[in-house]
């Protein structure tokens, strides 16, 4: 079209190694970089650079309003509601990023828990955990805005929302209000609107359910220590910090417990006892009862404790809310008795989790079930122990807080001299983005970038003001597959370029509060703080307020971004570290001002009412089951349909059926009542067919407890979509037989639909009960 031919572009049909040759003429091949093993890495070079060069991002934009003045009612209440929040099957699971799965169906359901709170001058507070991996800021926002727009207009500001994810890493993706989380986080790319506004409106249904159930009750207050059931996974990384404040924290796990712990079959990631004393092992309860005396169960309890969710692991193909999730239906089954209604709600809020893992063995069902009963035992006791509180006051304490180029105006903790560049100012990097071990992982979840040399502990020769040590991912790659040094003037403008460009992916301000509940002060985390830092944090609000006070940290909670560490930490650039996103002193910047938000007056707030949120590409098919995908669940399944010693057993009884799998399509099914089957036993009784119920020991002490054979109420069934056609799926469910079972009775498979339609099996196979035994 009368332009001058590029004389250096590949003709059509030429090859593409040698394309390489002529666009890369210096990239040496040696024997330990073959021809064939520079392409994968250099395709996911340029792969990167196109991804990142990529338009302008979509945006998700919310309008808040501004909370009622209170009404005083002149008595605390108290009102808890929980709703499910499981999709349907086919969206990627967030929290593993590539290396997780796609969901076929689910172990547990994924429920949001809403606990709500109104003192006796009206003041508010809303306490909200999901089952989900992370929680982004602008779906709290978006919850805050359905709230004002119905019938409990206002009623709650943004400000007192404390909304947390629980963090299982088996939950759906792809509803983050960040590019980089939605682009990232999960094997699937993109933002799926419709996804993002399921959740919305179940969240907010819920915790309309609970200011509509409020009634007259006290709070109490308990708090134990839990040892074993959590390790630290990035011992290195906490051995580099301050002799004093790692004695205070390992001194609250006895020697004499590590050592035995550590005696146990456990990974070999599991290097020293001291794995099991590197913990934060408090678990806090505060339960809230009526005053009414008939009421035998309490109305909520909400418990706080610091473990990832990563017990059942990366291969895992079904939803479920992990050890979590295990935990809270076991302490309201014990809480509610034989009530199959229930009316006690349990709400499991994490903590400073960083480095926090659960102490598995393996990544299965049978290691999640054990650490969740370990868990319920906790919380009971805990709560039995509970003592009320004589103050009820509710206060709040919220604001936005920016994020670049932040000073740290005070050493608290004599980090300045930790720094490579020591100088008269600390503060946050301009640029927020991911060292080298973010792609390989941490030390017990290794990711497949580890096995190409992105491991822990690769730093940069140079140090950088505000970044310290920190390798930009991409500069090894430049480093290792392009021999392009990081000094060079083209890697210096590739790496250049990068950062920029990733930096707008992160959040860029964060929301913050510090919240009280009678004797009780709240913080929120806005990420993975790492045990430390949330000793330092704890510490740092206690001081601030009185030693009577007990302070419990809310780990990801109001938003999410990544991680944030000490500096020693940051600088031993392990996966924690590298994962810390706006520099070595931005887990200082956090602390800094939850101190000084704490000193705020009560009942304060400064944050925009209307927000935006970049969320990156859309997409509107990442929960499609495609009819050409061959899935087969002996292979899908492996570490979740095992017996009672964990080993893989493939004769539960399994129903099949055939229904329409329900799509979620914005603003048709988000306010569905059901959006997934509901799959039980049924037992023939008296010549019908009756609903089973089996009897449990209980956790606490003698005697048992009734649970409904049901997978809303249960934890014995696997449901999945075998496949699909064009109107339908093949359902497929099966019963992981629980002890008790009465081997000479009959039993069927009923399923209820969404839309009511129902279908039953015919009777079971009285073998497959007895192989169980």
């Amino acid at each position: 079209m009368g332009m001058n031919q590029d004389k250096t572009a590949p003709r059509s049909g030429a090859s593409f190694n040698n394309i390489i040759n002529r666009t890369i003429p210096k990239i040496e091949r040696t024997r330990a970089m073959p021809r064939k093993q520079a392409i994968l890495p250099l395709i996911t070079f340029f792969c990167i650079l196109l991804f990142i060069s990529g338009c302008a991002s979509p945006k998700l934009i919310i309008d808040l309003t501004p909370p009622k003045q209170p009404e005083p009612s002149g008595q605390f209440r108290a009102g808890a509601a929980k709703v499910d929040i499981t999709p349907p099957p086919g969206y990627p699971m967030g929290g593993y990023a590539i290396a997780g799965r796609f969901a076929r169906g689910w172990w547990t359901r994924l429920y949001t828990k809403s606990i709500y709170l109104e003192d006796r001058k009206g003041n508010r507070l809303a306490l909200v955990i999901c089952d989900l991996w992370s929680l982004p800021a602008g779906l709290a926002d978006r919850v805050v805005e359905i709230l004002a727009a119905g019938k409990d207009r206002a009623v709650i500001g943004r400000e007192q929302l404390v909304i947390a994810a629980s963090h299982t890493h088996n939950s759906p993706g792809n509803f983050s209000s960040s590019e980089l989380y939605n682009s990232l986080a999960s094997p699937g790319m993109g933002f799926d609107r419709a996804l993002f506004e399921f959740l919305a409106q179940r969240i907010a249904s819920g915790l309309s359910q609970a200011i509509k159930n409020s009634k007259p009750a006290v709070i109490k207050t308990g708090a134990i220590k839990l040892a074993g059931l959590t390790r630290n996974r990035s011992l290195e990384a906490f051995n580099s910090n301050n002799e004093d404040e790692k004695q205070e924290i390992i001194k609250q796990v006895s020697e004499e417990d590590a050592i035995r712990l550590f005696k146990e079959a456990l990974p070999l990631s599991v290097t020293s006892p001291k794995n099991f004393r590197a913990v934060d092992p408090t678990l806090t309860v505060l339960k809230f009862e009526a005053t009414d005396a008939e009421e035998k169960s309490p109305i909520a309890v909400a418990a706080f404790f610091a473990m990832h969710q990563t017990a059942m692991g990366p291969t895992t193909e079904v939803y479920n809310g992990d050890v979590f999730g295990v935990a809270a239906n076991l302490v309201e089954h014990h809480l509610n008795g034989s009530e199959e209604t229930g009316k006690s709600v349990v709400a499991i809020f994490n903590g400073a989790e960083g480095d926090i893992s659960p102490n598995w063995q393996k990544q299965n069902r049978r290691n999640t079930f054990r650490l969740g009963q370990e868990l319920a035992k906790g919380i009971l006791e805990a709560a039995s122990q509970a003592q009320t509180m004589s103050n009820d006051e509710i206060t709040h304490k919220f604001q936005s807080i920016a994020l670049r180029n932040q000073a740290v105006t005070e050493d608290l903790h004599g980090d300045r001299n930790a720094l490579c560049i020591p100088t008269s100012q600390m503060q946050t990097g301009e640029d927020a983005y991911p060292g080298v071990a973010v792609l390989g992982g941490a030390e017990d979840g290794r990711a497949f970038f580890y096995h190409l040399g992105f491991r822990e502990g690769f730093i940069s020769e140079q140090c950088h003001p505000e970044h310290g040590h920190k390798l930009f991912a991409l500069d090894k790659i430049l480093m290792n597959f392009l021999h392009l040094d990081e000094t060079s003037l083209i890697g210096q403008i590739i790496s250049g370029t990068s950062k920029g460009k990733i930096s707008k992916w992160f959040p860029e301000t964060l929301d913050l509060g510090v919240y009280s509940i009678g004797g009780t002060t709240l913080a929120t985390l806005p990420g993975e703080f790492t045990v430390t830092l949330g000793h330092r944090i704890k510490n740092t609000l206690a001081s601030e307020t009185s030693q009577t006070r007990q302070v419990v940290l809310v780990g990801l909670a109001n938003e999410y971004l990544s991680y944030f560490t000490t500096p020693r930490e940051y600088n031993a650039q392990h996966y924690e570290g590298a994962s810390t996103m706006y520099g070595q002193v931005a887990g200082l910047y956090m602390e800094q001002e939850l101190k000084r938000i704490s000193e705020l007056a009560p009942n304060s707030a400064a944050y925009d009412l209307k927000r935006e949120y970049k969320i990156g590409r859309e997409s509107s098919s990442l929960g499609e089951i495609s009819m050409k995908e061959k899935w087969h669940w002996g292979e899908g399944l492996a570490n979740i349909l095992q017996d009672r010693n964990g080993i893989a057993f493939r004769h539960f009884p399994q129903f099949s059926w055939t229904d329409k799998l329900n799509y979620l399509t914005e603003g048709t099914t988000a306010n569905l009542k059901s959006i997934n089957p509901t799959v039980s036993i049924e037992e023939l009784k008296d010549n019908s067919w009756q609903a089973l119920s089996t009897e449990v020991t209980r956790l606490d002490g003698p005697g048992t407890i009734s649970i409904r054979e049901a997978d809303t109420s249960s934890l014995n069934f696997v449901t999945v979509v075998e496949s699909v056609t064009k109107d339908s799926a093949n359902w497929l469910s099966f019963w992981l037989v629980p002890e008790g079972i009465d081997e000479n009775g009959t039993y069927r498979f009923h399923v209820k639909g969404p839309d009511g339609r129902e279908f039953t099996s015919e009777p079971l196979p009285i073998d497959n009960l007895r192989t169980m035994k």
